[in-house]
Formats: C-alpha cells, sequence, structure tokens
C-alpha cells in the first residue's frame, strides 16, 4: 500500500480543498467567487490524481518484461 505521494497535483489540489474548507469558518472570505460545487471539484480532483497513480503503480507492477 502507498502511504505518501511525491506528486505535486495531488498535493496542490488538497491544498486547495482545504483552503476553501477552511474559508468558510471566517466572516470575510478570501476565495468569495468559490463555492461548495469547487471544493467537491477539488476533492473529486486529488481522488482522481491518488487514484490515477495506485493503478498506474499496480500496472507497472504487474507488467514487467
Amino acid at each position: 500500500m502507498v502511504k505518501y505521494f511525491e506528486m505535486p497535483e495531488i498535493k496542490g489540489m488538497a491544498e486547495r480543498a482545504i483552503w476553501l474548507g477552511n474559508d468558510e469558518t471566517h466572516y470575510v472570505r478570501r476565495w468569495a467567487d468559490k463555492d461548495i460545487k469547487d471544493l467537491k471539484n477539488l476533492i473529486d480532483l486529488t481522488v482522481y490524481f491518488i487514484s490515477m497513480k495506485i493503478k498506474a503503480k499496480k500496472y507497472k507492477k504487474e507488467m514487467v518484461r
């Protein structure tokens, strides 16, 4: 099982999801043009990148010449 990813795309999307989630706790929003739909999209992107990394690793391991 993969414990850590060194893929900037995963870190970047996850960080932005955190920013939007934290934005909901403040009276003055920093990301006023973003909403829950954007938060869901960022989470989906993070999950997609992780899934892609795991699947690629699986096939690289199974299909060695």
